[in-house]
């Protein structure tokens, strides 16, 4: 995640943020630092992998607040891809082992300081 939105809403995230694409389907995703920075991890490669994204693809991110964000995803060519009609099973309940209701902010990995 850009170090400028980590500055400015760091406080105000959850540990685990909510992904929504134009079909309505969510997907809780849980953040991660590490000295490098904060980093989408547990939950974003079923994310990549259900919508088929790769080298190329663009996506745009907006920030709705509550640890929310709208996520437009563009193909290769620079259209909008076509989202499924069904969404897979319930992601908004829970991630396996991810709280839907998280009580802290960001993950530490353990080898930050």
């Amino acid at each position: 995640m850009p170090t400028a939105f980590m500055r400015d809403y760091r406080e105000s995230l959850e540990q685990v943020v909510l992904l929504k694409v134009s079909s309505g389907a969510s997907w809780p995703i849980e953040l991660i630092q590490i000295e490098f920075g904060t980093w989408l991890d547990k939950g974003w490669k079923d994310f990549v992998e259900y919508y088929s994204i790769r080298e190329c693809h663009f996506l745009v991110f907006k920030y709705s607040g509550g640890s929310q964000f709208q996520v437009i995803i563009f193909n290769p060519s620079t259209s909008e891809i076509e989202y499924p009609l069904e969404a897979p099973e319930d992601h908004e309940e829970s991630y396996e082992g991810v709280p839907s209701t998280p009580q802290f902010a960001i993950a530490k990995s353990e080898n930050s300081d």
